[in-house]
Order: C-alpha cells, then structure tokens, then sequence
C-alpha cells in the first residue's frame, strides 16, 4: 500500500488506534523529584500529551490513588530527575 499524503498517513494511524487499542485509558507520565513531581496525561486516544499539574512529592501517592479512581490510565511512565 503506498500513502499518498500525510492526512492519509494520520488517518491511517487513528485507524490502528482504534482497532488495536482495546482499553482507550490515558498514559500518565511522571517526573519525579525530591521536591516537586510534575504529571502529564495523554487524551483518550493516548495522541496528544499535555502537562497535567505539580505536586509535592511527599503527596504524591495520595493524588495518585485520587486520580487513578476517577480517570481510566492504562499506562504509566515515569522518570526520576
């Protein structure tokens, strides 16, 4: 099969989302510190990240456990600085 076109490649890509990715929850990434996290989440779609907010990180387990309960995350990815 040959794209023509990069609208014809992005559509092809959300195709292949859809049809492969069975649970549609978020990717949450996490820059831990000794100070501060920071979190960042992805759309349903896991296409478009975006940062999400920065805790202490003596609290981060308690909006962890607060987040995960309303919101479907499928994937985790974190990052020690």
């Amino acid at each position: 099969m040959r794209i023509r076109s990069q609208r014809e490649l992005k559509g092809m890509e959300l195709a292949l989302v859809s049809y492969f990715c069975t649970d549609m929850g978020r990717i949450l990434a996490i820059d831990y510190g000794r100070k501060r996290t920071g979190l960042a989440v992805t759309d349903p779609l896991k296409i478009i990240p975006g940062g999400l907010t920065t805790v202490p990180t003596h609290t981060l387990l308690d909006f962890l456990r607060d987040y995960v309960s309303r919101w479907s995350v499928s994937c985790w990815d974190c990052h020690a600085g």
